[in-house]
């Protein structure tokens, strides 16, 4: 087994590791800074926050109600303050960098966890590559999933890092801080507070409970005060089995009973073995996803069975996102699994690199390797499509239905051009 326990690292090696994960990403995400704000959700959200005031931050706009993420919407409405259209560059800048926070943070718990830094940077690779954060990078809202991801992991890496020692006042507050940070990021960072809750019940640590349970009662509290609990009914196109069940609404029912068990379910499953599903939730194979996954989760299984006792917390968060998902399966709601996999991945690969005879441990070595490069050529082409996509919409379907944004829409075409004509009213 894996014990916890850093080892000795040569001074800075932790910013070189970082400054190597922003070039990795500079490298795979790059295009995005081409984007700009006319695809559908990128437009809405810098039409909303164009006309927001300070004062709608806490409440948002309650037409994307049961979503209520005023975080993430904040950091928007700040950057709009002084970028406004003309910088749009910056704001993928911001979400590049939030998800290499992300990667490196992942990186700093396996580190102290396994003590092994090649494996460590593994895991923050494997993060850092992942399909599934392409739209967190390439839609500006879509930062609300890897925030919650970068505070629920400092909060866990605050954990961690004290081992079974109390956490003292100062800590307890950050940890507690962060996750409800992470919470008001988007709703699955109360995965993170979930899982503490579990971990410190398992461990008998009363205080982990206690800003675990505080954080979740808070984010509760403010979503009651400002977005009178944003309770709206979710309604949209949802995967079921092989079919899709077009624009249906929950209601109090076995149908809808049904499709929330699948939606667990299967976020359950996909989130450990991609391309048995695809993006809207039906069952569909996809070959190449399908092998990569199922290579990475004997890793990951590895690091589970062998890994060090705190990588209960890692399976902990996996699960609370599973459950949080019981109103949508979408690959993108994820992330707070994906980096959770990579924990279990950089104990995995620890495990298999530690013991067993040289020619064993040097196939590891090729085989995680080639997996890595394999998932970051597709990661960057997912990403290219991506934008290209981006770059040929046009905001016209939404302004159909939202005819007030028109005088917005003509902005950002006097500002970028293009070739739409939606016919709107003037």
């Amino acid at each position: 087994m894996v014990t916890a326990g850093a080892g000795v690292r040569p001074r800075g090696t932790d910013l070189l590791v970082l400054l190597g994960l922003a070039i990795v990403a500079a490298l795979v995400f790059g295009r995005v800074l081409d984007v700009r704000p006319l695809g559908e959700d990128n437009f809405y959200v810098f039409s909303w926050i164009d006309g927001a005031h300070a004062s709608n931050l806490l409440r948002l706009d309650p037409s994307i109600y049961p979503e209520w993420r005023p975080l993430a919407y904040q950091t928007i409405w700040l950057q709009y303050q002084w970028a406004g259209l003309a910088r749009m560059a910056d704001y993928y800048v911001v979400n590049i960098g939030v998800w290499v926070l992300t990667a490196w943070l992942v990186y700093r718990i396996s580190v102290h966890l396994t003590g092994s830094l090649a494996a460590s940077c593994v895991a923050a690779l494997f993060v850092l590559t992942e399909p599934r954060a392409s739209p967190a990078v390439a839609w500006v809202v879509e930062r609300q999933a890897s925030m919650a991801c970068l505070f629920g992991l400092l909060a866990c890496w605050i954990v961690v890092r004290a081992d079974a020692r109390r956490l003292a006042p100062a800590e307890l507050a950050v940890a507690g801080v962060a996750l409800l940070a992470s919470a008001l990021s988007k709703e699955y960072g109360l995965a993170f507070s979930g899982a503490l809750v579990v971990y410190a019940w398992m461990e008998r640590r009363r205080e982990l409970a206690a800003i675990a349970l505080g954080a979740g009662v808070m984010y509760g509290a403010l979503r009651l005060v400002f977005a009178g609990g944003a309770a709206e009914p979710y309604c949209g196109d949802l995967g079921f089995f092989f079919a899709v069940r077009k624009g249906g609404c929950y209601q109090a029912d076995l149908a809808s009973a049904a499709q929330m068990l699948y939606n667990v379910v299967a976020t359950g499953i996909g989130s450990f073995v991609r391309g048995l599903f695809t993006g809207d939730g039906r069952i569909g194979i996809a070959r190449l996803p399908l092998l990569l996954s199922l290579c990475w989760l004997v890793v990951t299984i590895a690091g589970w069975r062998r890994g060090p006792r705190a990588m209960r917390l890692a399976l902990l968060a996996i699960a609370g996102n599973t459950v949080l998902s019981f109103l949508l399966y979408e690959p993108r709601n994820q992330l707070v699994a994906v980096a959770a996999i990579g924990l279990l991945i950089g104990a995995g690969v620890a495990v298999l690199t530690m013991r067993g005879p040289t020619p064993m441990r040097t196939g590891v070595v090729i085989a995680v390797a080639a997996l890595l490069a394999i998932q970051t050529v597709r990661t960057h082409s997912a990403v290219s499509e991506e934008v290209d996509q981006l770059l040929q919409q046009d905001p016209c379907s939404y302004l159909v239905e939202h005819p007030t944004a028109v005088p917005f829409a003509e902005r950002v075409k006097s500002r970028y051009g293009g070739h739409w004509e939606c016919g709107t009213p003037r």
